[in-house]
């Protein structure tokens, strides 16, 4: 059975919990965003559409950036061509909500860089041990592991760069 992620709460559910399917990963991150209000750091080869471009996810992303003028949202995603030739939803966020999203290619130290992550506020997140894979785990209170993930994010976001293909997403 899937679980819904319903009953879980950010900054109070501290419960690792197995992850397999794209759906999974969708309802735990969609769930998260709904209830961060500081922080989401993004690691994705090409921005998952499975689990980043559908209307829950980028609606409730909107909805908290809207609510919470000093929320930032970071973004690195490998394949910037193929999020931009599909129109990604998460871009048409970008460009609204530029002030408060940013998005950016890993530099070259970090190319071969194959997992995922969606941190929120510190607090949760969702991981991915593979881009082709959907195993991976979440836990929405976890401070201690989710700020060593904000960390490895941080060392890759010094080291990355502006992608020609996301400059008009991008400022």
């Amino acid at each position: 059975m899937t679980p819904d992620f319903t009953d879980h709460q950010l900054g109070q559910t501290n419960l690792l919990v197995p992850l397999e399917t794209a759906e999974q990963h969708r309802l735990a991150t969609i769930r998260m965003a709904q209830q961060c209000h500081r922080s989401v750091h993004i690691v994705s080869r090409n921005l998952d559409p499975a689990v980043y471009d559908v209307p829950e996810f980028c609606d409730a992303l909107v909805r908290v950036l809207l609510e919470s003028r000093r929320m930032k949202v970071r973004v690195l995603v490998h394949e910037a061509h193929s999020i931009v030739q599909s129109g990604h939803r998460m871009l048409a966020v970008a460009l609204k909500l530029s002030s408060f999203v940013e998005i950016r290619k890993p530099g070259a130290d970090h190319k071969d860089y194959n997992g995922g992550m969606f941190i929120a506020d510190a607090l949760g997140f969702v991981t991915r041990r593979t881009a082709d894979r959907y195993t991976g785990e979440a836990n929405f209170n976890d401070p201690r592991e989710a700020t060593l993930l904000v960390d490895e994010f941080e060392e890759m976001w010094a080291k990355s760069t502006l992608d020609s293909n996301l400059r008009r997403f991008v400022i």
